[in-house]
């Protein structure tokens, strides 16, 4: 009866597949992961140079902005003590407060620029790489583009850009968020010294 049973040979297939697909279905799902990632790397990383070089070909125009606002600013506030001083004596409390109030209010008035400009360039470097990487990966599931985190940092004569994704990467029995984290840095352009 042993014998017969080993011999017969119904249902073979069947086994052989209940054993073999299940392998063969993880392995590809794990491949189909790694290309996943590879992609969503790769789409980081030219994502975050691509923004790098735009913000540093325009970061001269962000300097000449800066420094005509400084200007502006400093020629406003001494336009204003010279009227001042026109109505007082200088030797007066009202001139003291006049000069008080340039030297006072200059350095808030530049760092409110500076801020202003600072958060005009985070704002444009973020939005600029969201948008690329959507160009690059879409907007899924899987490749979700309001994911990305854009950071851009100018540190003379550098610009620094960041970014980091978080990818769902979900497989039989195993599911974890995966954080690609990319970096590029460019010299900015900043004309004829």
């Amino acid at each position: 009866m042993f014998k017969n049973f080993i011999k017969d040979e119904k249902g073979v297939i069947t086994l052989e597949a209940a054993l073999v697909i299940p392998i063969m279905v993880t392995f590809i799902l794990i491949l189909v992961g790694i290309v996943q990632v590879g992609v969503a790397e790769m789409a980081l990383q030219e994502t975050v140079s691509e923004t790098a070089e735009t913000m540093a070909h325009y970061s001269y125009v962000s300097e000449k902005v800066s420094d005509y606002a400084h200007s502006e600013a400093d020629a406003m506030l001494s336009e204003a003590v010279s009227k001042g001083g026109k109505y007082t004596n200088h030797n007066s409390i009202v001139g003291y407060f006049l000069e008080y109030g340039k030297s006072t209010i200059s350095g808030p008035i530049s760092d409110k620029i500076d801020g202003i400009l600072d958060g005009a360039t985070e704002s444009i470097g973020n939005n600029l790489g969201k948008e690329l990487y959507k160009e690059r990966v879409g907007n899924g599931t899987f490749f979700n583009g309001d994911n990305v985190q854009i950071t851009t940092t100018l540190n003379k004569p550098y610009v620094e850009v960041e970014g980091i994704v978080t990818l769902p990467l979900t497989l039989p029995f195993f599911s974890k968020d995966l954080k690609i984290k990319k970096k590029a840095v460019e010299r900015q352009w900043v004309g004829k010294s």
